[in-house]
């Protein structure tokens, strides 16, 4: 089926680690949607987990989902929704009339109906993964009284209303990463969710999981969490179906050239400013497109929604593929091209850098975010200097001229440091101190 992913551990079990009060340990994980990095993360980890012996349960709010197992969670009803849906639409434009843009912003007002019933579904954790303001207003999230575990996906958790820096990365880079999430947001609708959250987590048993350092950094240096357990866990990849397939058969399947220099690049959304498509741009602009130690015809291939306007004008071949839901015809994609890039401002750990390692192609991304976690310098890939075309440029030439095979390299980094045993226990780990 379509989009299934396999965590290859089922039946594989830990007795004694699994159980409270004799029963095993009953986990809700709650996302918003069933496609996108985060869900497709939350979901390797469920597998796992239940192949664990764990008693997890994989809760989907918007859109049906075709991944087995996942069980659709229907709203209640909301008295006072239309009202908190106006007030929400108020702050909406107070933040327009400030001048600032509202992407990848949420201000949490407006209750959903989704979370407020998980109580009574004798969980003994809940589990949230990324939900944003269409699933669960801030007071709903306050009034939840069983045990919570973040996964810190993006940084909406700890924000006033936006899920990464955005407009405040710079002032973010300049301190160092010393910079508080107060000091960060200064705007006072920003300021008024931010003593919120914090309010919302006093009294609470809560864990966090933070799948990148620079997201722990990030985290603990908020206030939103302080005195909780950060736990630095990162995403799983399995095998299946990242490890099966090689150069030449993926481009034979895909109907690719066999003597071209492929250029990878893709995301859920490429034209999100914080993809970094604009920077991936501005760096082919000035590549050649062939040089004596790289050998053969350049061709540029994207996948995700939305459009980046001028790679189309590159002098370099270019084809957008749009969304690809079905992980076969991802992975060969990977697989059949001679490097990705990665080109984000700011990203967590985001899967796709993990799956195309996984497919044994070297990775480009700039050195920011969890970039370093997942690349081997020189080894897997390279990391760029922030934000400069011609780093990543000169990058993505050294890449496409290496002449030893670094499928091995790049598969073998991510078995030994990203395999689905290492994150589940981690975090089951986590689950039994919060539950102890």
């Amino acid at each position: 089926m379509s989009g299934v992913i396999s965590s290859g551990l089922s039946g594989l079990q830990e007795p004694g680690r699994v159980s409270r009060n004799g029963a095993p340990i009953r986990v809700a994980h709650v996302v918003m949607t069933a496609y996108g990095g985060a869900a497709k993360a939350a979901y390797c980890l469920h597998r796992t987990l239940c192949g664990m012996g764990v008693d997890s349960h994989f809760l989907v709010c918007e859109y049906e989902s075709e991944w087995p197992g996942a069980e659709k969670l229907q709203p209640e009803k909301v008295p006072t929704q239309p009202f908190w849906k106006a007030v929400n639409h108020g702050a909406k434009m107070l933040w327009l009339l400030s001048g600032r843009p509202t992407e990848e912003v949420d201000f949490q007002m407006k209750p959903q109906g989704y979370l407020p019933q998980l109580d009574r579904f004798g969980y003994d954790l809940i589990h949230l993964h990324w939900i944003g303001g269409a699933v669960a207003s801030l007071a709903e999230i306050a009034g939840l009284r069983t045990p919570l575990v973040w996964t810190l996906h993006d940084m909406s958790a700890f924000m006033g209303v936006h899920y990464y820096l955005g407009p405040n990365l710079e002032k973010w880079m300049n301190a160092k990463g010393s910079l508080r999430a107060v000091d960060a947001e200064p705007h006072l609708l920003a300021r008024m969710n931010l003593a919120k959250k914090t309010a919302i987590y006093k009294g609470k048993k809560v864990g966090v999981i933070a799948p990148s350092q620079w997201m722990a950094d990030c985290a603990a240096e908020s206030g939103v969490f302080s005195g909780f357990p950060i736990r630095t866990i990162p995403y799983e990849i399995p095998r299946d179906p990242w490890q099966q397939q090689n150069r030449q058969s993926a481009r034979e399947n895909l109907g690719l050239p066999a003597d071209a220099r492929i250029v990878l690049f893709g995301a859920d959304t490429i034209s999100t400013p914080r993809k970094g498509g604009d920077l991936l741009l501005a760096a082919l602009r000035g590549h050649k497109d062939a040089t004596p130690a790289v050998p053969g015809k350049l061709l540029l291939l994207s996948f995700g929604r939305g459009v980046i306007s001028g790679l189309e004008n590159l002098q370099i071949p270019y084809r957008a593929l749009g969304m690809i839901k079905d992980q076969d015809h991802l992975a060969s994609l990977y697989a059949a091209a001679d490097v990705f890039v990665a080109p984000s401002r700011e990203d967590n750990l985001p899967n796709v850098v993990l799956e195309s390692l996984a497919s044994g192609t070297p990775v480009v991304a700039f050195r920011i975010g969890g970039m370093p976690d997942m690349i081997e310098d020189g080894r897997t890939g390279k990391l760029a200097e922030p934000f400069s075309p011609d780093s990543l440029r000169d990058s993505i030439s050294e890449v496409l001229s290496w002449t030893a095979d670094r499928t091995l390299a790049c598969r073998g980094s991510v078995s030994e440091r990203f395999s689905p045993h290492q994150q589940a226990s981690a975090v089951l780990g986590l689950y039994e101190d919060l539950l102890s």
